[in-house]
């Protein structure tokens, strides 16, 4: 029992380490939290973001705001799951599997680091460029501003 208190304890540790080594990063670098392009966008607002890994504007199947923890987060459902997870890292990729099997999305922007936009004003952006370079979806903007107070 004890010895598995310790090791319980260490593996808490390091992954709430490994989460606010990450955000404080975040906070300092200055990094670009989201990219966005005519091909799609780049993910860099967490520990779990895709990075580098660009994700189309037609692999993208929906783009809405959610309530996760209190925090208003931008989530994507991607149409092919398992390349989203191919290029992750083994963390990543258990954290996402837990964010599905929980009920949210595939990618979970937090905007929480952002200067000067929120979560609403990102999704609204992101469904723009969805619905032009991606697969013709009409989102209505009403229905995102009654989420900002969530």
């Amino acid at each position: 029992n004890t010895l598995f208190a310790i090791l319980f304890g260490i593996f808490i540790l390091l992954i709430f380490g490994f989460f606010t080594f990450h955000h404080m990063k975040l906070l300092f670098d200055g990094h670009d939290l989201v990219i966005l392009n005519n091909e799609g966008f780049y993910d860099y607002s967490s520990a779990i973001s895709t990075k580098d890994q660009l994700i189309k504007w037609t692999d993208v199947r929906d783009i809405a705001l959610t309530s996760i923890g209190g925090k208003l987060f931008v989530s994507i459902e991607v149409e092919n799951f398992d390349e989203l997870l191919k290029s992750q890292n083994a963390m990543s990729k258990k954290a996402i599997r837990l964010n599905n099997k929980i009920g949210y999305k595939d990618i979970n922007i937090t905007m929480q680091n952002a200067k000067g936009m929120d979560a609403n004003d990102l999704a609204i952006i992101m469904q723009d460029y969805h619905a032009k370079y991606g697969n013709s979806i009409n989102y209505e903007a009403g229905e995102l501003k009654h989420l900002k107070d969530l």
